[in-house]
């Protein structure tokens, strides 16, 4: 029980520590196309791009929208991406991601709108998106860098149309200062939209954006071997840079020599654990780690274990059954918790649960200490200080979960505690998702 408890403390510290770049304002636009109207449809783009976004928000950046932008045609690409020049302002590092489909014209780069049907060459300047127009509102915000990913590199879809100037995949182009452009395959050449929902280069990307101490050359370098390898050699990624200067890492700085890595110490701390959700948080944060085969493992056993243990009906109760419930589990991260938001969420979430008694103790417990507090004789005066505050306790408790109660209950009780404007974010968030 200690050894999970401190983990909940410890895991929180140890990402803080290990990312001190996410202090950095970071800005991504992410788009993706696939449901084309006038030529072929593409099967993995929204799914690429859903997953981008997913990661991208996970490594600290704000998104244009606040998610993934999908299924766009002209209009909504030109809107997206002049208010992705407007929130760059200020910002210190900005991402542009696009899956779909992408032609060269004339040794320019154009990105495909949903509707777009060219039939001649002109067309194509007031029906698609030159690329140029995403760098120069990423040069004009000033940011220090810029990154540019385009997994766009299909076949020319408009073949047979007279568009003589078109050609597949994209084009090499010069990267202005401060910016590095990774395209999914080499110049000219055609990418694969993959199978299983994403395309091999997209996989790659997201698995290696999560590895804390790859700086930025390293990271793309790691994505286009691993897509190499993917592909048996059929598709290299190629990046196109200017000098950047200074280090940008996705995930965080690299360790010290001999200094364990955060996914490293999270699986020393879980690995004996007999709580499944643990392990998927693990695989979540961590999805390239050299320990995810190991977490799988055992998260496909717990699972096992668990469905071993259901009784069909009539069948009596086994005592002690072989891994612990989700109310056990959350029983046992907040039982010596002094705030009271974690008992109400049990009892809300699990008003049936055996442990429901134990939980109304003592959350009537700690209402009662609330309005009892006794000061020690002699210092009427002196305030009872805790090395963490209570509204900290309490931000630990509820920052991940997806219910709104525990941050609604925050904001009443600390309303000008300095995690409230985080807290109202994620509760505007939660609620837009509704």
């Amino acid at each position: 029980m200690t050894r999970l408890l401190s983990f909940v403390a410890a895991f929180f510290i140890l990402v803080a520590a290990a990312a001190p770049a996410l202090a950095e304002k970071r800005v991504a636009l992410v788009i993706g196309n696939s449901s084309y109207v006038n030529i072929p449809r593409l099967a993995n783009p929204v799914s690429d791009a859903r997953l981008i976004a997913d990661t991208l928000k996970e490594l600290g950046f704000t998104l244009v929208g606040n998610g993934p932008q999908l299924d766009l045609d002209e209009p909504g690409l030109r809107r997206v991406v002049q208010a992705f020049g407007t929130q760059l302002q200020g910002a210190d590092v900005g991402v542009f991601y696009f899956a779909g489909h992408g032609v060269q014209m004339r040794g320019a780069n154009y990105l495909v709108p949903i509707g777009a049907n060219p039939t001649k060459e002109s067309d194509v300047d007031f029906q698609m998106l030159d690329t140029n127009l995403v760098l120069r509102q990423m040069e004009g915000a000033g940011t220090r860098l810029n990154v540019v990913i385009l997994d766009a590199c299909r076949n020319n879809p408009f073949g047979g149309r007279g568009l003589r100037s078109a050609g597949n995949g994209l084009a090499q182009v010069t990267a202005p200062e401060g910016t590095l452009i990774s395209f999914a395959t080499q110049p000219g050449n055609v990418a694969l939209d993959g199978e299983g929902g994403n395309s091999p280069y997209t996989k790659a990307l997201a698995q290696t954006l999560r590895r804390p101490g790859l700086g930025i050359f390293d990271a793309f370098n790691e994505v286009g071997l691993a897509v190499k390898h993917a592909t048996g050699g059929s598709q290299q990624p190629w990046v196109s840079s200017s000098p950047i200067a200074g280090s940008f890492y996705f995930a965080g700085l690299p360790t010290a020599p001999g200094e364990p890595t955060v996914d490293t110490v999270f699986w020393s701390t879980i690995r004996d654990s007999e709580v499944a959700v643990l392990f998927e948080e693990f695989l979540k944060r961590f999805p390239a780690s050299p320990h995810a085969a190991e977490a799988r493992a055992r998260l496909s056993k717990l699972k096992d274990d668990l469905a071993a243990v259901m009784i069909p009906s009539g069948q009596s109760k086994p005592t002690t059954p072989s891994v612990r419930t989700e109310d056990e589990a959350l029983w046992i991260m907040i039982k010596d918790a002094t705030a009271t938001a974690g008992f109400e969420e049990f009892l809300r979430r699990f008003p049936g649960s055996p442990r429901a008694a134990q939980v109304s103790a003592r959350l009537e417990e700690l209402k009662r200490g609330q309005t009892s507090i006794v000061v020690p004789a002699g210092r009427p005066n002196v305030p009872i200080t805790p090395a963490i505050g209570e509204d900290e306790r309490l931000w630990i408790m509820i920052k991940d979960a997806t219910a709104t109660a525990g941050f609604e209950e925050f904001l009443r009780r600390f309303p000008t505690s300095p995690r409230a404007a985080q807290v109202r974010a994620r509760l505007e968030e939660l609620e837009r998702r509704r």
